[in-house]
């Protein structure tokens, strides 16, 4: 290394894994010339030197930090105010003091104390790095080598402090960020202190009973990498829990409302929430680990509320082809190239499924597999297979593996063994397959057994509950050789399914003879070939979604990958359209759909037993209709991925519509306004087609989708493809410094273009407000985080109102934006103002002003403008404002603190203050108010 080092001397007390890894990593940069340490042990003292760790210890603190360069305290936190209080008269004006403590505003706290006129001289820090030992023996130079430091600068501490500490570290290896103390504090009680607390509760629960051996004897990997960390040093993580106690209490108070609905879902059998818990915290673990961008699983996403819709929107492959088309060429004798595969979870099981049975299936790129046939033998003969929540594969699979002659074990999902299934194996049974059930009679999972499969004859199945009973038999018959008979029971439901089905065999050279929708016979002799490559179709009932759309948002929108020649029942759905009022047109493999030439979509009253799944999107599409929307025959719908009946009438009174529902049918009548009632979420109930349908519900205002992640069943990039052809509510955003005129200038721009305003830095004070006329506490965080949903707000150019009532001088209340601050703190309130800052977004427009309209809470609004001042002109802005009422002032303290504000608003670790990239800057400190506003329309117009 090249140059003097950057630290003359260094005093480092505690000279265990945290200091003596930084003394040794500086070391090996070159960086210091001088490390003196400090400790309660002597022994640990002469070790660390005979390390190289120091270089001397030290005899006198006071004198060995008067001329040091930087100092490190890198003990418990609990030892810490002593060493403060040691060292803070002896400081030389060069030295800089930072620390290596977990927690930081109880470290801050004693600062302020001890260092008093010197505290811009501490600058606290946390290094987010371990190791299964302590003491100087552990420590090592690369200990930080591309792990994260947090440093957690004051207000007091001069730019150059921060840059050296960060420099410090980053001489270490070190990735250095920077947090405000309160944030570091919950967010390391929550991800840390949190997690040592739990495992140190578990061991020692295990460890006082009486049979503990017998406990510990039986504890394997699970509990070894669960309770790791409870080997921790218990001193230090006395002193840290203890340090952090209000945000530590804060997490386990989350935790344990956790626990409570774990042991709720327990107690009342409710597999499907442990499933969704254990399924979001898995994803959440693995992007994590997998060091994703995007590390928790998104849990929601808001809609804009939409003013119209059209455009071209190709489909994916159709779900219900490409499974079958999958097994079949598994099935068959040759190789078969399968193009524009829908790829989606439903698939991955399928394909997951066939591997495992020893298919080989490779994957070609965009969307195309080779399957490699196995001419009716799987060459696995022993498998156990998870299937998710895929029907299609659970069922055709079970057909044909019961006539396989191997043993294999099929599972699935919570909700896939709420699935019936007990048609299917009766009507295999009656060909001699073995086949047992693992749980409840007539449901998954499966055990299907060797057995002696009986040649040819008349079998009989139920048609009247799921085509997919038929659809799995009718797969699996040509592997017996012989001709059969299948009798269908009762009415076949769906029956565009098995023209799907039968389309399909024939494709793979096998031919049914159908007699009426009862009789299905196949020949003698007759076995799948490959027919070389296969094109999958788009996905009817994926289409249904986008046909809606142009009917309710005017169109036109053209679906591409379906049409007329389709060979799925589904494109039936533009046939009920029309007769809702929509202009239908089509092609041989599109269909364009748009609104009513007059009037709007009018209710209709239909038998829907051929398009099942698509009929859902009617249910949401009668929201916009006149009059009643009835559609019968959809029993199906209780048996899906959930009971869609009973989901379909929760969520859409959700909305204010009027449902009836009964056995096989539902009835919806719109709302009389034209606006929706604002529902705190639609709830998708892991099912992928309840997420779609719902998404049509923005025509009215903002919507939240929850687990939208749901749609990758079959459709992983609906709302990207949804937000391509819709057209949003404009939104005008407006970011910047306090006093900069953005309020001004964005409630004059409101008024101007006949827009909704929304004044964002008000809500806070309103929350605090009407919690107070509501007697609700600002502690109450439930409570205040209803409140915040709801607030009945409306701002304009000069007032604001609170449930009608004009609230101007009340929420500058003392008291008022006192609670504010504390209301501001508590996350579920930012959560559910975040959402009800984006239900203002109401047509023709909006303009909204605030620190993160466009980066966080309208990032796709039309026009972005970071407005600004210099900090002189905002302080006599500021100065003039409060003169004018009658408020004494004086410029210096409101320019210091507006300095301040500046500075703490652009560091902050949620949604800093600064300017998006893609704002438009607009400095206003020599402009007057009118020529602000003018420019932003010139801004807007450009962008519209």
């Amino acid at each position: 290394m090249s140059g003097s080092p950057e630290f003359g001397k260094l005093v480092i007390f505690g000279v265990g894994l945290i200091g003596g890894s930084f003394a040794l990593g500086l070391k090996a940069a070159e960086q210091v010339e001088e490390v003196v340490g400090f400790g309660r042990s002597l022994s640990t003292l002469t070790q660390a030197m005979d390390l190289g760790i120091i270089d001397r210890v030290g005899a006198n603190a006071g004198q060995e930090v008067a001329d040091a360069d930087l100092v490190l305290m890198a003990t418990p936190v609990g030892q810490m105010p002593e060493i403060m209080a040691r060292i803070a008269p002896y400081l030389g004006a060069q030295t800089v003091v930072t620390d290596g403590g977990s927690t930081k505003a109880d470290v801050v706290a004693s600062a302020r104390e001890h260092f008093s006129d010197k505290l811009g001289q501490f600058v606290p820090a946390h290094p987010i790095a371990g190791a299964e030992n302590s003491g100087a023996a552990a420590a090592r130079a690369d200990l930080y080598r591309d792990k994260k430091v947090v440093l957690t600068p004051l207000p007091e501490n001069p730019v150059l402090n921060v840059a050296r500490v960060r420099s410090a570290w980053e001489w270490c290896g070190a990735q250095v960020h920077e947090l405000p103390p309160a944030d570091h504090d919950r967010i390391f009680a929550a991800v840390s202190h949190l997690p040592h607390l739990l495992s140190f509760a578990l061991v020692y629960e295990l460890a006082v009973r009486e049979n503990c051996d017998q406990f510990f004897d039986f504890a394997a990997s699970g509990f070894r990498d669960f309770t790791r960390i409870a080997a921790s040093h218990p001193e230090m993580w006395r002193d840290i829990c203890l340090a952090n106690r209000p945000a530590l209490l804060d997490e386990l108070d989350r935790y344990r409302a956790q626990l409570d609905t774990l042991r709720d879902a327990l107690q009342r059998d409710d597999g499907a929430l442990l499933e969704r818990t254990f399924d979001v915290a898995r994803k959440a673990r693995r992007n994590w680990a997998d060091g994703k961008g995007q590390v928790m699983v998104m849990d929601f996403v808001d809609l804009p509320p939409l003013l119209s819709a059209k455009g071209v929107v190709r489909l994916p492959g159709s779900k219900s082809i490409s499974n079958r088309v999958l097994l079949l060429a598994a099935l068959a004798d040759g190789q078969t190239e399968v193009r524009d595969l829908l790829e989606s979870d439903d698939t991955a099981r399928m394909i997951d499924a066939l591997r495992l049975l020893g298919v080989v299936v490779e994957s070609l790129g965009d969307r195309a597999y080779r399957v490699h046939g196995v001419a009716g033998k799987f060459p696995c003969r022993q498998a156990e297979l998870f299937l998710g929540n895929a029907g299609t594969a659970f069922r055709s699979l079970t057909g044909a593996l019961a006539l396989a002659g191997g043993h294999y074990t099929l599972t699935g999902v919570a909700r896939m063994h709420e699935r019936p299934i007990g048609d299917l194996v009766d009507a295999l049974r009656q060909l001699g397959a073995d086949i047992r059930y693992l749980g409840n009679e007539k449901f998954p999972p499966l055990e299907i057994r060797p057995s002696a499969i009986r040649s040819g004859g008349v079998l009989q199945v139920r048609g009247d509950l799921s085509s997919q009973f038929l659809t799995g038999l009718l797969m699996a018959l040509p592997l017996t050789g012989v001709e059969t008979t299948v009798e269908v029971v009762g009415d076949l439901i769906s029956q565009p399914y098995i023209e799907i089905t039968l389309a399909t065999m024939a494709r793979f050279g096998v031919q049914v003879e159908r007699q009426g929708w009862q009789r299905f016979t196949l020949p003698a002799g007759h076995a799948y070939r490959s027919p070389g490559v296969v094109s999958v179709e788009g996905d009817a009932s994926s289409a249904s979604y986008f046909l809606a759309l142009g009917a309710i948002g005017g169109g036109p929108l053209r679906v591409e990958g379906v049409g007329r020649d389709s060979v799925q029942g589904d494109v039936r759905f533009a046939d009920a359209l029309a007769l809702m009022g929509a202009r239908v047109e089509r092609g041989p493999n599109w269909i364009e759909t748009a609104g009513p030439l007059q009037g709007k979509l009018h209710g209709i009253d239909l038998d829907c037993k051929h398009i099942p799944d698509a009929a859902m999107t009617l249910a949401t599409t009668a929201l916009f209709a006149e009059g009643a929307t009835t559609l019968r025959n959809i029993a199906s719908w209780r048996v899906k991925e959930t009971d869609r009946i009973a989901a379909m009438a929760t969520e859409l009174r959700k909305l204010g519509a009027a449902v009836e529902e009964g056995a096989d049918f539902i009835r919806v009548t719109p709302p009389h306004s034209s606006f929706l009632t604002p529902p705190a979420g639609i709830d998708t109930y892991d099912d992928h087609r309840i997420a779609m349908c719902f998404s049509l519900a923005a025509f009215a205002n903002t919507l939240r989708i929850n687990d939208p992640g749901c749609v990758t069943k079959t459709f992983p990039d609906f709302f990207a493809r949804f937000a391509a052809v819709t057209q949003p509510v404009p939104v005008i955003a407006i970011d910047g410094p306090s006093a900069s005129g953005k309020g001004t200038v964005a409630a004059r721009l409101a008024s101007t273009l006949g827009w909704h305003y929304l004044d964002s830095g008000a809500l806070y004070r309103l929350t605090a407000l009407a919690c107070r006329r509501a007697g609700v506490t600002w502690d109450d965080e439930a409570a205040t985080a209803t409140i915040a949903a709801g607030l009945d707000v409306v701002f304009g150019e000069n007032s604001i109102r609170l449930s009608g009532d004009e609230v101007n001088d009340a929420i500058r209340d003392e008291e008022i934006s006192s609670g504010a601050s504390q209301v501001a703190a508590l996350p579920a309130v930012r959560d559910a103002l975040l959402f009800r800052q984006r239900v203002f977004r109401r047509a023709p427009g909006l303009v909204a002003d605030g620190r993160d309209m466009g980066s966080v809470v309208f990032p796709d609004a039309l026009t972005k403008v970071f407005l600004t001042a210099s900090v002189e002109v905002r302080a006599e802005r500021r100065h003039k404002q409060l003169i004018e009422k009658g408020i004494a002032a004086s410029i210096l303290p409101l320019l210091l603190d507006l300095r301040e504000r500046d500075q703490r608003d652009s560091q902050r670790s949620v949604a800093p203050l600064q300017q998006s990239e893609d704002a438009n800057l607009l400095d206003t400190t020599d402009l007057t108010i009118e020529q602000a506003v003018s420019q932003v329309l010139s801004w807007s117009k450009q962008g519209a």
